[in-house]
Protein backbone atom coordinates (compact mmCIF):
# COMPACT_ATOMS: atom_id res chain seq x y z
CA UNK A 1 0.00 0.00 0.00
CA UNK A 2 1.36 3.66 -0.88
CA UNK A 3 1.79 5.59 2.46
CA UNK A 4 0.10 8.93 2.72
CA UNK A 5 1.77 11.93 2.52
CA UNK A 6 1.32 14.35 5.63
CA UNK A 7 2.74 17.58 4.60
CA UNK A 8 3.31 19.31 8.46
CA UNK A 9 3.37 23.15 7.98
CA UNK A 10 3.60 25.59 10.84
CA UNK A 11 0.77 27.70 10.29
CA UNK A 12 0.07 31.55 10.16
CA UNK A 13 -2.06 34.20 10.01
CA UNK A 14 -1.47 35.57 6.72
CA UNK A 15 -4.39 33.80 3.94
CA UNK A 16 -1.59 34.76 1.17
CA UNK A 17 0.47 31.99 3.37
CA UNK A 18 -1.82 29.71 3.56
CA UNK A 19 -2.47 30.17 -0.21
CA UNK A 20 0.88 29.15 -0.96
CA UNK A 21 0.85 26.26 1.26
CA UNK A 22 -2.11 24.81 -0.44
CA UNK A 23 -0.78 25.49 -3.78
CA UNK A 24 2.53 23.44 -2.71
CA UNK A 25 -0.29 20.10 -1.41
CA UNK A 26 -1.94 21.00 -4.68
CA UNK A 27 1.54 20.08 -6.60
CA UNK A 28 2.42 17.30 -4.64
CA UNK A 29 -0.85 15.82 -5.33
CA UNK A 30 -0.09 16.33 -9.38
CA UNK A 31 3.00 15.10 -8.90
CA UNK A 32 2.17 11.33 -7.05
CA UNK A 33 -1.87 11.19 -8.74
CA UNK A 34 -3.48 8.20 -6.62
CA UNK A 35 -1.94 8.68 -3.47
CA UNK A 36 -3.46 10.67 -0.31
CA UNK A 37 -1.46 14.11 0.31
CA UNK A 38 -2.97 15.96 3.25
CA UNK A 39 -1.92 19.26 4.44
CA UNK A 40 -1.68 19.76 8.33
CA UNK A 41 -0.33 22.96 10.76
CA UNK A 42 1.58 22.37 14.02
CA UNK A 43 -0.46 25.48 15.39
CA UNK A 44 -2.45 28.94 14.30
CA UNK A 45 -4.20 27.31 11.13
CA UNK A 46 -6.14 24.13 10.62
CA UNK A 47 -6.49 21.62 10.13
CA UNK A 48 -4.19 20.96 13.51
CA UNK A 49 -1.55 17.94 12.14
CA UNK A 50 -2.85 16.47 15.80
CA UNK A 51 -6.13 15.91 14.08
CA UNK A 52 -5.25 14.84 10.50
CA UNK A 53 -2.81 12.15 11.43
CA UNK A 54 -5.39 9.58 13.39
CA UNK A 55 -7.71 10.28 10.41
CA UNK A 56 -5.46 8.87 8.10
CA UNK A 57 -5.57 5.39 7.32
CA UNK A 58 -2.77 2.77 6.67
CA UNK A 59 1.07 3.51 6.68
CA UNK A 60 1.84 7.31 6.58
CA UNK A 61 4.53 9.47 5.49
CA UNK A 62 4.51 13.01 7.57
CA UNK A 63 6.88 15.54 5.42
CA UNK A 64 7.69 18.50 7.55
CA UNK A 65 7.27 22.19 5.52
CA UNK A 66 10.12 23.08 8.09
CA UNK A 67 13.20 25.01 6.92
CA UNK A 68 15.70 24.08 9.56
CA UNK A 69 15.76 21.73 12.31
CA UNK A 70 14.62 24.28 15.29
CA UNK A 71 11.98 23.81 18.02
CA UNK A 72 9.31 22.29 15.58
CA UNK A 73 11.38 19.89 13.91
CA UNK A 74 12.94 18.78 17.42
CA UNK A 75 10.33 19.11 20.05
CA UNK A 76 6.55 20.01 18.40
CA UNK A 77 6.65 17.13 15.98
CA UNK A 78 7.84 14.93 17.45
CA UNK A 79 5.21 14.96 20.30
CA UNK A 80 2.71 15.48 18.11
CA UNK A 81 3.38 12.12 16.11
CA UNK A 82 4.51 10.26 19.04
CA UNK A 83 1.09 11.05 20.64
CA UNK A 84 -1.13 10.41 17.59
CA UNK A 85 0.60 8.31 15.09
CA UNK A 86 4.04 7.05 16.58
CA UNK A 87 3.89 4.24 13.76
CA UNK A 88 4.41 6.94 11.20
CA UNK A 89 8.03 7.24 8.85
CA UNK A 90 8.98 10.92 9.13
CA UNK A 91 11.13 12.77 6.18
CA UNK A 92 13.81 15.27 7.61
CA UNK A 93 12.89 18.79 6.97
CA UNK A 94 13.49 21.01 4.08
CA UNK A 95 16.70 23.05 4.45
CA UNK A 96 19.46 23.33 3.71
CA UNK A 97 19.34 21.90 0.44
CA UNK A 98 20.81 22.74 -3.01
CA UNK A 99 17.87 23.84 -4.70
CA UNK A 100 16.65 26.02 -1.87
CA UNK A 101 19.70 27.69 -1.69
CA UNK A 102 19.37 28.07 -6.04
CA UNK A 103 16.03 29.47 -5.43
CA UNK A 104 16.64 31.69 -2.90
CA UNK A 105 20.00 33.37 -4.94
CA UNK A 106 17.38 33.20 -7.79
CA UNK A 107 14.97 35.12 -5.57
CA UNK A 108 17.58 38.10 -4.60
CA UNK A 109 18.59 38.49 -7.68
CA UNK A 110 14.88 39.12 -8.79
CA UNK A 111 14.71 41.72 -6.35
CA UNK A 112 18.36 43.52 -7.35
CA UNK A 113 20.89 42.20 -4.97
CA UNK A 114 24.18 42.03 -7.00
CA UNK A 115 27.50 40.60 -6.24
CA UNK A 116 29.33 41.36 -3.38
CA UNK A 117 26.43 43.20 -1.78
CA UNK A 118 26.06 41.90 1.68
CA UNK A 119 22.42 39.67 2.95
CA UNK A 120 21.28 40.26 6.13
Amino acid sequence: MTPALVLAAHGTRSVAGERALAALAGAARKARPGSRVELAYLEISSPLLADVLPAVAGPVVVVPLLLAGGYHAHIDLPEVIAARRPDALVAGWLGPHRLLTSALARKLGQAGLRPGDAVV
